[in-house]
């Protein structure tokens, strides 16, 4: 979805330059990210999807590979192995321990509409929730990437712990809809994981993107992100306390890579 905004900034985020390179690190890119987590897609709809619950650009998917390990379940552009595997490994393993978290505590989070970020983290919660929100920005950057656009310095050098973070704004929420359909599921079905489409902000006058809209989906927790390049000031990072979950007021179910619940009979 493109939108044009009225008094837009005319500062533009720039077109992706080597589609062939790493975006993080800028070597060879060898290695490819999970569109949605692997943990989550075998959490949610066992190791081998069934079609039935597969989706990809809201239209059903029949393929004849669907393990969660396949090409397709892959973004296209690349990172290297070492940013890949080594750099961000405390990145994924802080994702793991939050969603499995929100998870066994869904039914409480969502009703109370907070999250106790100590609860998830009893140790050193300031060093996890950077890692868990550098997971969140390394999803981000491959979406963004693989539609075109240049990550920006600032992330990279954020994800490299150097610079905090200016250009990724994240917003949690959750869909109270989304949790009273699983709810009324027999238990154990699986829900929605993945990430809607991305919108973008365009200047009305030279037709650049100045910024970039999105979130991630796991359940009924929604996390809505904002990627805008050269910000002022360091952003919060919404993790690393309390989190006050709103509900989210344009639920969107994602439609890229996630098993969907069953419809009631």
């Amino acid at each position: 979805m493109e939108i044009d905004w009225p008094e837009a900034p005319t500062l533009p985020i720039r077109p992706l330059r080597d589609p062939k390179a790493c975006w993080w690190c800028g070597a060879k890119g060898d290695s490819r990210e999970h569109r949605v987590k692997r943990t989550d897609l075998i959490r949610e709809g066992g190791k081998t999807i069934d079609p039935d619950m597969l989706f990809v650009n809201r239209a059903r998917l029949q393929v004849q590979t669907r393990d969660p390990d396949s090409a397709m379940m892959k973004f296209r552009l690349p990172l290297c192995k070492a940013c890949n595997n080594t750099r961000s490994q405390p990145f994924d393993q802080a994702q793991v321990t939050f969603v499995e978290y929100y998870r066994a505590n869904e039914e409480q989070i969502v009703r109370s509409r907070k999250l106790q970020m100590d609860s998830v983290f009893p140790a050193d919660l300031p060093t996890k929730a950077e890692a868990l929100r550098r997971y969140f920005v390394k999803h981000v950057a491959c979406v963004i990437g693989e539609n075109g656009f240049e990550v920006s310095h600032n992330v990279r050098s954020y994800l490299d712990g150097s610079n905090p973070l200016t250009d990724i704004a994240f917003l949690p929420h959750v869909c109270e809809s989304m949790f009273d359909i699983l709810s009324s599921l027999p238990l154990g079905t699986p829900g929605p994981v993945g990430y809607g489409d991305i919108v973008t902000l365009r200047n009305p006058n030279t037709g650049t993107v100045y910024q970039i809209c999105g979130n991630w989906v796991y359940r009924a927790l929604h996390v809505h992100w904002s990627y805008r390049w050269m910000r002022t000031h360091p952003l919060p990072n919404p993790f690393c306390s309390e989190l006050i979950l709103p509900v989210d007021p344009h639920p969107t179910i994602p439609f890229h890579f996630g098993p969907m619940p069953a419809r009631p009979n």
